[in-house]
């Protein structure tokens, strides 16, 4: 009962602040769109094609393979009763938040933790930035990051000794941990928590290897037919996140890769310090207790493994992940204190936290930053009247906007700049020249073939307005389409 109630709480809290900063934590993002996109064809046509990067990507508007699928299919089946809805997109994230609230408070609940912590460590779970934002976001981490604490929650059970039918536990340990991968390549991260708990068991890891393979088999049916397609979007997206990896770590203007992660959490200088000293107190304090606690080795390698694997990801949503891991190794810390100090890691997390999450809040109510972005969408509604095609970069993203007040409106997002296919640079100015318009932010080095094309054509410019704290925009009309 002690869980349902813990995660209860925590999640009413979790609805208040996803409520509070529905419309700006984060502003409405063009992932939402690429994602959404392949889930309503789904539901109106049994496809998963992306209509808006069609003609963009070889093969992406009928069969969507630039990345794992299971987050797009299960939001298909609620599209299927609800219709494309940016509401349904971020609350289905909201219930996967709670369902990890959950898992982590039962964990707590079985490895004997007092009531303080089972109902403490959630909340404390919800002030954290990047959960709050993720849970507000129609992205698959949330889902990802449910299925890797599933399968983490089994390793433990086995690890302490409350659960003795290990076979079992290490099948269901495995298939969370494959349904993970097929929510997002990133959940792969759990089989460096399968070496850390059972490199000594190689026969066991039998059992893991069962349960991991079934859900990446089911993917691999969906692959085979259109493995073509498969390996240039899906391996056309490694190449860029090597890309990513390369400029994270200090060879562009992101400033390094503990940048691109600790401005997650609230981006304000005063907030990214605070972060990194939370962090290296945690790294630092958790090193020495465990040279009086061993038990808790596993749980702390845990936490580094992940926050390595977070760091070296070089994305900002990754910065999840490392939520769940360190909260539970700090409770465990806290809970076998034998000196002051020892409980100095979880008053640092719950201050920042609590500190964050408020200064991120009443900052954007004093700013007003929702009520401006109703009239910029009215105001890109009104510039592109006249468009029979807009190709978009910016946020907040009208996508879902333009989607209800012009449904006859050819919709494109934009891709990764750094994305590469053979011949794209053809295939992209093709495209481009088949679009109306062009409704672009200022950050044109994130699309050079664009800027390129863009410059050796004729468009007529205009400035979609703003209210602050939003930035303006650039509507770019090719000359043959009417002012409205």
């Amino acid at each position: 009962m002690r869980p349902i109630l813990a995660s209860l709480f925590a999640g009413a809290l979790l609805f208040l602040l996803t409520r509070l900063n529905f419309l700006h934590w984060p502003f409405f993002w063009p992932d939402e769109a690429l994602f959404s996109s392949p889930a309503i064809e789904l539901a109106r046509n049994g496809r998963m094609g992306t209509a808006v990067l069609a003609g963009l990507i070889p093969g992406i508007g009928e069969v969507t393979l630039w990345n794992a699928p299971l987050f797009m299919v299960l939001l298909g089946f609620l599209y299927s009763f609800t219709g494309e809805s940016l509401l349904v997109m971020r609350s289905f994230s909201l219930l996967l938040g709670v369902g990890v609230l959950y898992v982590l408070a039962e964990l707590l609940e079985r490895l004997r933790f007092k009531s303080g912590y089972i109902f403490g460590i959630p909340i404390l779970l919800v002030l954290d930035l990047t959960f709050s934002r993720a849970a507000n976001t129609g992205r698959m981490d949330m889902l990802t990051l449910l299925f890797l604490v599933l399968a983490f929650r089994q390793l433990l059970l086995i690890y302490y000794a409350v659960e003795p039918n290990t076979s079992r536990r290490l099948f269901w340990s495995g298939l969370y941990g494959g349904m993970a991968v097929i929510s997002h390549p990133g959940g792969a991260m759990i089989t460096v928590l399968y070496g850390i708990f059972l490199y000594r068991q190689s026969k066991k890891l039998l059992f893991v290897l069962l349960g991991f393979s079934l859900p990446l088999l089911g993917w691999a049916l969906y692959i085979i037919p259109h493995f073509a397609e498969f390996e240039l979007q899906f391996l056309s997206q490694i190449v860029r996140k090597a890309g990513m990896l390369q400029a994270a770590a200090g060879q562009s203007d992101t400033g390094g890769i503990l940048v691109v992660f600790l401005s997650q959490f609230g981006s304000s200088r005063l907030l990214m310090f605070a972060a990194g000293l939370v962090f290296s107190l945690i790294l630092i304090f958790g090193a020495v207790s465990l040279r009086r606690q061993k038990t808790a080795l596993p749980l702390y390698v845990s936490f580094v493994a992940i926050l390595a694997m977070v760091l070296s990801g070089s994305e900002a949503w990754y910065a999840v992940y490392v939520g769940p891991f360190v909260v539970i190794f700090i409770a465990d810390l806290d809970r076998h204190w034998s000196r002051w100090w020892h409980r100095l890691p979880l008053c640092a997390m719950a201050l920042f936290a609590t500190g964050s999450t408020l200064t991120y809040s009443v900052r954007e109510l004093l700013r007003e930053t929702d009520r401006a972005i109703g009239p910029f969408m009215e105001n890109i509604t009104a510039a592109t009247a006249s468009c029979r095609s807009v190709y978009m970069r910016l946020r907040p993203d009208p996508y879902f906007h333009l989607r209800e007040s012009r449904p006859d409106l050819e919709l494109l997002e934009f891709i990764p700049g750094k994305l590469y296919y053979p011949g794209i640079e053809g295939r992209l100015k093709e495209r481009f020249a088949s679009i109306d318009c062009f409704l672009l932010d200022e950050n044109d080095s994130w699309e050079p073939i664009l800027h390129q094309y863009i410059r050796s054509e004729s468009f007529q410019t205009f400035a979609v307005e703003a209210p602050p704290p939003l930035r303006s925009v650039r509507l770019l009309r090719r000359p043959g389409v009417q002012s409205p």
